[in-house]
C-alpha cells in the first residue's frame, strides 16, 4: 500500500523500493507477487528505467500473458529500443 500511495503522489523512486520490499517478503499468494511486478515495472518506466522496466514485465508475461495488457505494454517498449 505505501509503494501505491507513493505512486499516487508522484513518486516512482521510493514506490518501487516499497514493491521490491513486497516482492522480496515471504508467503505471499502468487496473485500479490503478481501485482508488485507490475507495480514495480510502472514505477521503473516512471524513473525512466526501460531495461528493468522490460525485465518485470516479462516475469509478469511469464506467469499471465494478458495480465494488465502487460503483453501490449512489452511491445510497445521493445518497439521503442
Amino acid at each position: 500500500m505505501l509503494g501505491q500511495c507513493l505512486m499516487a503522489k508522484h513518486l516512482p523512486r521510493p514506490a518501487s523500493l516499497w514493491f521490491q520490499k513486497g516482492l522480496d517478503s515471504p508467503n505471499r499468494s502468487e496473485e500479490e507477487y503478481q501485482a508488485l511486478r507490475y507495480d514495480l515495472g510502472l514505477a521503473l518506466e516512471q524513473q525512466g528505467d526501460l531495461s528493468k522496466h522490460m525485465k518485470s514485465s516479462r516475469k509478469s508475461c511469464a506467469v499471465d500473458l494478458g495480465y494488465r495488457s502487460v503483453d501490449r505494454k512489452l511491445e510497445e517498449l521493445q518497439s521503442e529500443w
